[in-house]
């Protein structure tokens, strides 16, 4: 058939059930690139996804809000604040920026931004070991049965809930 025959419309038609179709097929070799054939997300983690986010969801509440105000008492006046971290990143970016480029430079303020993230990380893992430890045996099986459904969840049910793994619903 050739395109004259066609018309206007009916080549529009076309087009638009060519994109569609398209589409579709985008969508299914998407999926089957992100998502494994047992529903596993697939994807890399991102950037701040330390793996934690699951045992910190299935976590009460209160042993969550417990668990920062810890961290924050630890680390208020002995460790770095949020405005000298920020400063550390500026370090940086002035050592990228500089002619001619100092290696040793970015070592130095890498090696303090990174010396900062360990001790935090260091000091949420020793804050929830304490935690879990502390714990009863009923509470640590019912923690145990949370983390369960947690990571039963798909990650597309994770997206809906807020900061700290909290629903819109009741929980």
């Amino acid at each position: 058939m050739a395109d004259g025959a066609l018309g206007r419309g009916g080549r529009i038609l076309l087009y638009v059930s060519l994109l569609v179709n398209l589409l579709v097929v985008g969508l299914v070799v998407g999926t089957l690139l992100v998502v494994s054939p047992k529903g596993q997300d697939r994807r890399p983690a991102m950037s701040g996804e330390t793996g934690l986010g699951p045992l910190m969801l299935a976590l009460e509440r209160e042993d969550r809000r417990a668990l920062a105000l810890s961290m924050r008492r630890t680390l208020r006046g002995e460790r770095l604040s949020r405005g000298e971290m920020r400063e550390l990143a500026r370090d940086i970016q002035g050592v990228l920026a500089a002619e001619p480029f100092d290696a040793q430079a970015l070592d130095g303020v890498l090696d303090t931004q990174f010396s900062e993230a360990t001790f935090r990380l260091d000091l949420a893992r020793d804050l929830f070991r304490e935690t879990l430890v502390e714990m009863t045996p009923e509470e640590r099986a019912a923690y145990a049965a949370r983390l369960g459904e947690v990571l039963d969840r798909r990650p597309s049910d994770e997206r809906r809930q807020g900061p700290g793994g909290v629903s819109g619903g009741d929980d």
